[in-house]
């Protein structure tokens, strides 16, 4: 799209910016006019200007000092000086400045000084075309590296479900597998535990049984999220009032609850899963985030799969116990019947 330009004539000698503006009549630019530099200023407060053309000698203020300032208020727009033969000093001093592109000597050739602006504007149409194509890949390049960051997130997150996944996916085999075999209640639970660590990142994990309408831990893990803690040692594991609420939340709706905020220094967020067995709530998986931690909606999934899987294997155990008690019962009485 071909750019629109104004042209500043700035001269105190109204014939002078007369002629000049008749000059470019036919190029398809804006002229404005100013016959002082003062007022050439006022002007660059005003609107854009693509090019300016002074003349040197002018009363108040010489062009050179006009030129000069104009560069504070329009620092794009190319500038060109008016001179005669005996102020080259000047217009030296002015090109070693910076403040001027060109100079021409009065009186001037139409055809040079017109093609000497088609000139310095092709070169600001190159420089904001420039501009243009900087920022745009700039931006396109910002856009680039948020795309890029939201990519590497993305796939971060996949793996992260993948690997989740595999862990789960072999957790389930390793508990089937241990079903195939007969095992105490103890060996099932502590074998959970050790199962659960494998699954996620664990701070703590404990094992809750209910037996008439009572709640209490049965197996746990240590905050080392891999070591068991010892039968007699349980006791150390106290349920918080946070806990408490979590029981009843849970035993109401039979779904998983997850305590995110605990406002405590010694509860961690945790996950609170019941065991369900043919409608019948067995009891709990408490699986506590680690430390500064925190258990993502995949992970909170993951445990309630979980703990259908370990009510399925501590019912087989319950069952494998019962099933001894009543093998033995039955020795019993048969020995007293002495059959």
């Amino acid at each position: 799209m071909e750019m629109e330009h104004t042209i500043l004539l700035v001269d105190d000698e109204a014939n002078i910016t007369r002629s000049l503006s008749r000059l470019f009549h036919r190029e398809r630019y804006r002229i404005v006019t100013a016959a002082s530099g003062a007022e050439g200023l006022d002007i660059l407060q005003q609107q854009p200007i693509s090019l300016i053309i002074s003349d040197h000698r002018m009363p108040e203020m010489l062009g050179s000092e006009f030129l000069s300032r104009s560069r504070e208020i329009a620092p794009d727009a190319v500038r060109i000086l008016l001179t005669g033969y005996a102020d080259i000093d000047a217009v030296t001093e002015a090109v070693n400045q910076g403040a001027i592109a060109r100079y021409i000597n009065k009186p001037w050739n139409d055809d040079e000084i017109k093609q000497t602006v088609r000139d310095l504007l092709k070169q600001v149409e190159l420089e904001r075309e420039n501009s243009r194509l900087t920022a745009e890949l700039i931006e396109k390049n910002r856009a680039l590296e948020d795309f890029n960051a939201r990519l590497e997130q993305a796939v971060d997150q996949r793996t992260h479900e993948l690997q989740l996944k595999i862990k789960e996916l072999s957790g389930r085999d390793q508990i089937a597998h241990f079903m195939l075999g007969i095992h105490t209640l103890e060996e099932t639970l502590q074998f959970l535990l050790q199962i659960a660590g494998q699954i996620i990142p664990v701070e703590a994990a404990v094992i809750y049984l209910t037996s008439e309408g009572t709640i209490r831990p049965v197996a746990a893990l240590d905050a080392s999220g891999y070591t068991t803690v010892a039968p007699d040692e349980l006791h150390k594991v106290q349920p918080s009032p946070l806990h408490a609420e979590a029981f009843k939340r849970v035993s109401d709706t039979m779904e998983s609850t997850y305590v995110a905020q605990t406002e405590s220094p010694t509860v961690s967020p945790f996950v609170l899963a019941p065991m369900v067995r043919q409608e019948e709530l067995l009891g709990f998986i408490e699986i506590s985030a680690p430390t500064k931690g925190a258990i993502s909606d995949d992970e909170l999934s993951v445990v309630t799969r979980f703990a259908v899987q370990a009510a399925m294997a501590i019912n087989d155990a319950q069952a494998h116990s019962d099933m001894n008690t009543w093998k033995g019962e039955l020795a019993a009485v048969l020995k007293d019947w002495d059959l």
